[in-house]
């Protein structure tokens, strides 16, 4: 991972190339910030990429203070308007394939996938939740690749709430893999599905650990294993077709779609399926004991003479790395509170919290944390103020590295593994009104 000024090289080289190809990034090639203007299309991706979770108004006003510059709101938002989300999407790819990363499990780069819910602006279509009694309110879901061991998203999908599909935004993610480094992907019940799972049996160069139903509503073949750990291979027939031999051979069937002409019952659930029919599916199931006394049943790629039940029991533990990756993605990148209206700025937000989370992230991985024998426990960066303290370099780079690792190091928090708290219902929060966000 690069250091300070290394990585605020690589993520100023990567504006850079956006800058230089900008017709590929704008609305009007050939006519958007093709004009001398105060607030330029480098002032405006830097600007946008300091800005925090405050109110417009306040993010302004900080941003001023270091650039001296004055940028009216009214101009930000006509500037912001000419720039389209992707421009963003390419400093986030541009900066990641800059980045070296060396650290694997057993010579396999080790990702976690998972997605989150992120409010927005009220709109219209798909985005658009409605509960009974409730105001509506507008969510994107955001799905990712998670590197867990290099602490970096390799790569993200938006999709509106209401078309949300984590199984086939996985399925469009893994192209962005190297395939020429060996990958685990390790996921949970929301990915479960058969064509998921060919993909990964399918592949040279990616495994996957998945999390699956167990007991009743899972697949037949694992709801028939005892409720006991164990380690076995299950074969799965697959079918697109309902004929004779299909039933007889007592495949499962995928429905993928009405012929030409005929229309499905608006009950009938459609699955994707890439593959022949029929389709003979081979899978791993590895099924083992939590400390609670309750099971946990994975359904894996992975070889059995590599990777032991305990060893995938483990890894599988590693994907609550992403679930951690969220809230720092959120809260201190400032992607909780959408500034944008528009469904394509609210996009643009949502990659700009990609960059800062993986610029501050491949510093924050260089700081090495002494360890005093005195200390009853093991101390780790606070991630919350790390981050903040990086964007602050990115923002003014008077500092060297030895500065920024001086004042991260003021900031460390205990390490208490072990620690569990009782999982609570998650309820979905509205969008937070502009005139009502507190100062930051």
């Amino acid at each position: 991972m690069p250091k300070a000024n290394v990585a605020s090289r690589y993520l100023e080289e990567a504006i850079q190339g956006v800058i230089r190809n900008k017709d590929q990034y704008v609305t009007n090639p050939g006519k958007d910030f093709s004009r001398n203007r105060k607030l330029g299309l480098e002032d405006l991706i830097h600007m946008l990429i300091n800005m925090g979770g405050g109110s417009l108004t306040q993010e302004i006003i900080k941003y001023s203070k270091y650039a001296n510059t004055d940028v009216t709101k009214s101009a930000l938002v006509q500037q912001r308007q000419k720039l389209l989300s992707t421009a963003f999407l390419a400093i986030h790819e541009m900066f990641i394939k800059k980045c070296a990363f060396k650290n694997k499990h057993k010579g396999y780069r080790l990702f976690a996938v998972d997605g989150t819910d992120i409010n927005i602006f009220p709109n219209e279509g798909d985005t658009l939740v409605s509960k009974e009694g409730e105001k509506p309110y507008s969510l994107m879901h955001l799905n990712a690749l998670y590197d867990l061991y290099n602490n970096a998203f390799l790569c993200a999908i938006a999709q509106g709430k209401r078309v949300a599909d984590e199984r086939n935004a996985l399925i469009k993610m893994l192209p962005n893999l190297d395939p020429n480094e060996k990958a685990i992907v390790i996921a949970d019940r929301g990915y479960e599905s058969f064509n998921v799972m060919a993909h990964f049996v399918e592949s040279k160069h990616l495994d996957l650990i998945l999390r699956v139903k167990q007991g009743k509503g899972a697949v037949r073949e694992i709801a028939a294993l005892p409720m006991t750990e164990l380690d076995c291979d299950l074969r799965i027939g697959i079918t697109t077709r309902q004929t004779k031999e299909d039933k007889a051979a007592g495949r499962h069937f995928i429905q993928t779609g009405s012929k030409k002409g005929k229309k499905n019952s608006p009950k009938t659930a459609i699955s994707k399926w890439d593959f022949s029919s029929p389709y003979d599916l081979k899978i791993r199931v590895v099924r083992f004991k939590l400390d609670t006394g309750k099971y946990e049943t994975l359904v894996t790629t992975l070889p059995r003479n590599r990777f032991s039940r305990d060893d995938l029991k483990e890894l599988y533990h590693k994907r609550w790395g992403i679930e951690t990756s969220f809230r720092h993605l959120k809260y201190a990148t400032g992607l909780a509170h959408i500034k944008a209206k528009g469904l394509d700025m609210a996009l643009q937000e949502i990659y700009i919290s990609l960059i800062k989370y993986n610029y501050s992230e491949s510093i924050i991985g260089e700081i090495v944390i002494y360890q005093s024998k005195q200390n009853k426990n093991v101390y780790v960066v606070n991630h919350t103020a790390a981050i903040q303290l990086c964007l602050d370099f990115f923002r003014n780079r008077s500092k060297d590295f030895r500065e920024l690792e001086i004042e991260i190091l003021r900031y460390t928090l205990p390490h208490r593994p072990g620690r569990k708290d009782k999982r609570k219902n998650v309820q979905a929060k509205s969008f937070t009104w502009f005139a009502y966000r507190v100062a930051a």
